[in-house]
């Protein structure tokens, strides 16, 4: 009896000391995407850049100051005698580095919210753009598992500086805070999943043109990648047929949406399945942490290629006769014959160049290039 006393008390002492943190840490992001993900079902397009009105730029530099007085208390605190730092340390670590943390996340918040619009970016790019295409429901998975100081390369909000004309001491500012594992003590800052357009954005921009998407009209600010352009229920189609006419490519991760569907379907109807390319993850079972949310809570099937190529089939178009595996790229000849351009892929440049080559002999074979 005594036993089971101790092994109660201990873990209600767990359960008081660690419950918070795990509720803010695990608890609050799974509410807010369960609750993002069912409201997405309801929620029609919406015509603007983003939704979130919240002056991020503002509360970026409210925490900063509030960063800044902390800290000073605490030195003169410390040259008094009134503070013992090895008595106190969580405590401070806390102070200091909460509204750090804060600051940081705000930033990010503004940087994106003021990332141009896909047409936009197309009039400061005169390349062809590359349209990205998925499910919504499949935007945010995790794309790829990358050891920890990869995934900086993927999530550093600081390759948007150029793009949201961040001014130099708001770049430096946010570059210091984001990258000092002494203001932070380490904390991850950074996003943790590398999606599919984070993954391949530097090297779209690089060898093929400006990366553009249709909006998820959940959004309340732009996903970071792709440039987004917002439409109404009633115009997003006909935009879409824009883009697919104008790009020099799309690709397209697996998925399985109506509306993916309805893209499929228009490609093939307007003789443009030479430009879809299809790329499939560089391993196999990546999972996210959202997973089992999507599997037991929200009853969401996970786009595989077996599903995936059922949906191909459906809509009229030809399948390799085995299944893709890891890093493949797949493609149509112009007759409708399936291609795969590269196999066991795994840098964003071993999917990209093979897609930029491949391009390169569909314009030299094209009458207009004779």
């Amino acid at each position: 009896m005594e036993l089971l006393n101790i092994i109660g008390s201990a873990l209600l002492c767990t359960a008081v000391c660690f419950g918070p943190i795990l509720f803010i840490a695990y608890g609050l992001p799974t509410l807010a995407y369960i609750s993002q993900r069912r409201g997405a079902r309801r929620k029609k397009r919406h015509n603007q850049q983003h939704e979130s009105k919240m002056p991020y730029r503002a509360l970026a530099y409210l925490f900063l100051a509030v960063s800044v007085a902390a800290m000073v208390y605490v030195i003169v605190l410390f040259v008094n005698g009134s503070l013992d730092i090895t008595e106190n340390l969580e405590g401070l670590g806390a102070i200091l580095v909460l509204p750090i943390i804060l600051t940081i996340v705000n930033f990010r918040a503004y940087i994106l919210q003021k990332m141009p619009t896909g047409a936009k970016a197309l009039k400061e790019d005169a390349r062809p753009p590359v349209l990205y295409l998925r499910s919504f429901d499949q935007e945010s998975l995790k794309f790829v598992h990358l050891p920890e100081y990869e995934k900086k390369k993927y999530n550093d909000l600081i390759v948007y500086a150029d793009d949201v004309d961040l001014p130099p001491f708001e770049r430096k500012l946010f570059n210091l805070m984001n990258n000092s594992a002494i203001l932070t003590a380490n904390a991850p800052v950074y996003g943790e999943d590398v999606t599919f357009e984070k993954y391949f954005r530097g090297e779209v921009t690089k060898r093929l043109g400006p990366f553009v998407a249709l909006g998820n009209p959940i959004d309340d600010l732009p996903t970071e990648g792709a440039f987004r352009d917002y439409q109404t229920d009633e115009s997003w189609k006909q935009v879409f047929f824009e883009r697919a006419e104008q790009c020099a490519c799309i690709l397209m991760q697996l998925g399985s949406s109506n509306n993916l569907q309805f893209e499929l379907t228009s490609i093939l109807s307007r003789g443009m399945r030479q430009k879809l390319f299809i790329l499939t993850p560089p391993q196999e079972n990546v999972r996210d942490r959202m997973a089992w949310v999507r599997k037991f809570i929200l009853k969401e099937t996970p786009a595989t290629w077996e599903v995936f190529a059922s949906i191909l089939k459906g809509n009229g178009y030809q399948i390799p006769t085995e299944p893709l595996r890891v890093g493949c790229v797949l493609t149509f000849e112009p007759d409708g014959r399936p291609l795969v351009l590269t196999q066991g892929a795994f840098q964003p440049e071993e999917y990209i160049l093979p897609i930029s080559k491949r391009l390169e002999s569909l314009a030299s074979a094209s009458p207009s290039a004779r």
